[in-house]
């Protein structure tokens, strides 16, 4: 209306904020082997709404709504390099004093590189039948948009390209008739491609425009005249020229209150060659074509904060819960391994000292109810010379009921369980349901023959050694996750049965990434024990030390190193009918920095390592007024020097022979109190052979702990 508001505001009066504008719509759909008119997004028809109110100061975007699309008030966003995008597609839109016209893509889900569906638009203040010129003539001038989309060589394919160029109208208002061109059309985006004389982009087709004018709209026919010169460019597949006499459908109004502007779609198409859809905006006024969209937008939303840390609660000490099924050692009786000839009868329960330790969404810790339940490991049977024995694992408060121990998995999970002669000890995962690379429940434990405090040595110090095995969790570089591996290595113990002092070493340990050995194995912390033994069981701390070195690998973060220092319960028992073996559980855990649960079982040891296969370095240093030869050495997996002598040596001498004997690793060892012989830090040597023998089963106990595991094994 005169005097109201325009789309550009030069008379100071800007449409009111939110006004929707029906948009004049010619949409085109692309399918697998053919495209066409998308005549039922045209019914449902396409609205332009102008901004809204400005938002803290900062004006708002035009948005469009095409319901046929499922576009519901989609915003035209600005990119920094002055393009327009809407709801997943390309657009250009411009507005002159009273029309809006324009032009945009959606791309495929298939190929985002191609459109699934263009439309061209045209909208505005439109001119009254009232206002409308009924004599005279005008020239309107102005400018073209539009997408030009053809066959590739491929057959079946095709390819697009944004289309644009100068729109001119000739306009006689006595008659009726109208014509017009687009000329100076142009790919201006096409990279690669050599511009034509005169252009600054590789030429496309002009087109000839011919209509009537009926009350304040017109109708008429587009048509393709001779295309201009598309050099070779990068896309090469791509020609997007079509045939001269090309024809296509015009349509448009007339806009403004006497028919200022005028805007059109139009499209050209050939069945072989392509099709072009696009709309034009001219103005009888000469005032300047603006692109739509160049408000200045709000900034991007800040992201969201990241999530909390993933925190680790300390498990807690471990315990039998309200599992009564404890079974005691004897003299002469059965053992775990049979060495006597004598395995547990079929069917015999174990109660497990067990540390249960659950996996949140955001935060893991101690399962106090399972712990509170108990645990048992039953001996199924033996079901034969040669072949191992069955066990089946009961955690009421895990709904775990006599579930079979298999080679690799525990009722979706894994085991690593091993046996001395006397007792049990492991772990087990079960897996998460979100993630079966994660699990949602770790737990160590250990059970077996317990030794009677009748049977409880009272007097004396003793070594043991063997085996660590357990569960590292840790976070992801990603804040709120974690991920888990299985750890192993060496442990040894030290105990003075008259003071009940304990102590206690985890060494050689390792991490495994992937695989249980080579690729993917990692140092990971050592750790030390302390503890305090009362009656057959003892208890203490176990205290992470200084972490080895966690090379690259393609897990990236976390690293499962857990920080010097880190502490956490050590549970523990003796089994045998004299404290020959003893397991434990332990933990170590940093809120921030993850948690580590596992189990140790070690066998008291008698005799020195000294089998010629633990030793490195060896240098002979002199012979005794006995006849002892006496060498200098390091054994394999520790860097101190040591004096003693070499097995392999003793038993060419009958006269020395009878102080060697092979444990049950076949591995010789010494008793040098047979021999007669004082050596300098016997029980440093003492712990430290016994722990390069433990090595070997610790590779093993590795390999046990990865995924790819044996059920039930044996430990040395």
């Amino acid at each position: 209306m005169p005097g109201g508001p325009t789309l550009s505001g030069n008379n100071g009066i800007l449409p009111p904020n939110g006004t929707p504008f029906a948009l004049l719509q010619s949409a085109y759909a692309f399918g697998v082997t053919s495209s066409g008119a998308d005549t039922t997004t045209d019914a449902q028809g396409a609205t332009l709404t102008f901004p809204t109110a400005p938002v803290n100061g900062v004006a708002q975007p035009w948005t469009v709504s095409v319901p046929g699309l499922g576009l519901n008030n989609t915003p035209i966003i600005v990119t920094n390099f002055g393009a327009l995008t809407l709801g997943g597609g390309a657009a250009a839109f411009f507005n002159l004093n009273y029309a809006y016209f324009g032009a945009w893509e959606l791309v495929s889900t298939r190929n985002n590189s191609i459109p699934a569906e263009i439309d061209a638009v045209v909208g505005g203040y439109q001119t009254p039948v009232s206002g409308m010129p009924t004599s005279g003539q005008a020239t309107y001038t102005g400018t073209m948009t539009g997408i030009v989309a053809s066959p590739v060589l491929i057959t079946g394919s095709y390819n697009s390209a944004a289309v644009a160029g100068t729109a001119s109208l000739n306009v006689n208002f006595a008659t009726g008739a109208l014509t017009g061109a687009l000329t100076d059309t142009n790919f201006p985006f096409q990279p690669g491609a050599v511009a034509e004389a005169g252009s600054s982009a590789p030429g496309w087709n002009d087109v000839a425009l011919s209509g009537t004018i009926s009350g304040a709209s017109f109708s008429g026919t587009a048509t393709a005249e001779a295309p201009g010169s598309l050099a070779p460019n990068n896309f090469t597949t791509f020609g997007g020229l079509l045939p001269t006499g090309s024809t296509g459908p015009l349509t448009g109004q007339f806009f403004g209150p006497n028919g200022e502007n005028a805007g059109a779609v139009w499209s050209v198409s050939s069945p072989t060659d392509g099709v072009a859809v696009g709309a034009l905006g001219v103005t009888s006024a000469g005032e300047s074509v603006t692109q739509l969209g160049t408000l200045t937008l709000p900034p991007p939303p800040p992201p969201p904060p990241p999530p909390p840390p993933y925190v680790f609660g300390p498990p807690e000490a471990a315990t039998l819960g309200s599992n009564t099924t404890v079974q005691t050692a004897m003299p002469g009786g059965p053992t775990l391994s049979g060495n006597n000839g004598i395995l547990p009868p079929n069917g015999a329960p174990f109660a497990l000292l067990q540390s249960a330790y659950a996996f949140g969404v955001t935060s893991s810790g101690a399962d106090t109810t399972t712990d509170a339940q108990g645990a048992t490991l039953t001996f199924v049977n033996n079901p034969g010379p040669g072949l191992p024995p069955t066990y089946a694992l009961s955690v009421p408060g895990l709904g775990l009921n006599n579930v079979p121990v298999t080679a690799t998995t525990l009722s979706g999970g894994a085991a690593s369980l091993f046996n001395l002669d006397y007792a049990y000890f492991g772990t087990w995962d079960l897996d998460s349901t979100a993630d079966a690379f994660l699990p949602n429940e770790i737990s160590a434990v250990i059970g077996g023959y317990q030794t009677p405090l009748s049977g409880m040595p009272t007097s004396g110090q003793a070594t043991y050694a063997g085996t660590m095995v357990g569960f590292v969790a840790a976070p992801e570089a990603t804040a709120g996750s974690y991920s888990a591996h299985p750890i192993g290595g060496t442990a040894a113990m030290s105990v003075d049965f008259a003071s009940g002092a304990l102590t206690g070493a985890v060494t050689v340990a390792n991490v495994y990434l992937g695989s249980p050995t080579g690729i993917g194995v990692h140092a990971w912390n050592d750790m030390q024990l302390n503890g305090t033994i009362s009656g057959a069981a003892f208890t203490g701390t176990a205290t992470a030390l200084a972490p080895g070195t966690l090379a690259s690998n393609n897990i990236g973060n976390p690293a499962y190193l857990l920080p010097t220092g880190s502490t956490g319960p050590l549970t523990g028992k003796f089994f045998g009918p004299n404290a020959e073996n003893a397991a434990a559980v332990w933990s170590v855990s940093s809120a921030s920095s993850g948690v580590a649960v596992g189990a140790i079982g070690v066998a008291r040891s008698s005799g020195t390592p000294s089998d010629r296969r633990l030793k490195r370095d060896v240098t002979f240093s002199h012979v005794t007024p006995a006849g002892l030869r006496i060498h200098r050495y390091r054994y394999w997996n520790d860097p101190h020097w040591f004096e003693g002598v070499i097995a392999q040596e003793l038993l060419e001498t009958p006269h020395f022979a009878d102080a060697v004997f092979r444990c049950d690793t076949g591995f010789l060892v010494v008793d040098y109190d047979r021999l007669g012989l004082r050596i300098p830090e016997a029980e440093r040597m003492h712990a430290v052979g016994w722990a390069a023998i433990a090595s070997y089963v610790a590779a093993g106990a590795g390999a046990q702990a990865h995924r790819s595991a044996a059920g039930v094994g044996r430990a040395a």
